[in-house]
């Protein structure tokens, strides 16, 4: 389950940029990324692995991976499904099928690009800051 991996780096580059934009007093609270239906992940077993190691769950850090230096409890992971489509070179047109087709549906031709649906890539991250941090 190649997911976890994925979530630990995730959650370490998202950790990592609240830490240096926002400092010490802000928390995780959620992470949107979009994950192409071609790139090869599962979206569900990645939220599960995210909301483990996001809860603290120490079984799952590696030796090589700390766990985040920033809260991170109960932050969740919102999954942007990213659907394919098909660009034609010979006629220009785009479509989005039901399967992957290997001829343009409007004229047949087989000169066809690919678009979209592989990537795998975080798009928002929601910060909270302890109220405690601001007080003087």
């Amino acid at each position: 389950m190649h997911e976890t991996g994925i979530a630990r780096n995730i959650l370490r580059i998202a950790t990592e940029s609240v830490l240096e934009h926002e400092g010490p007093g802000a928390r995780l609270a959620s992470v949107e990324v979009r994950v192409g239906l071609l790139s090869g992940v599962d979206a569900n077993a990645l939220s599960f692995a995210f909301g483990a190691l996001a809860e603290g769950d120490s079984e799952i850090w590696t030796d090589l991976d700390a766990p985040p230096t920033i809260p991170t409890k109960g932050a969740r992971l919102l999954v942007i499904p990213s659907i394919p489509s098909l660009r034609c070179e010979a006629c220009g047109a785009n479509d989005t099928p039901d399967t992957l087709t290997w001829s343009c549906p409007e004229c047949a031709s087989p000169r066809i690009r690919l678009e979209g649906g592989r990537e795998l890539e975080i798009t928002a991250l929601e910060v909270e800051h302890d109220p405690r941090q601001h007080q003087n």
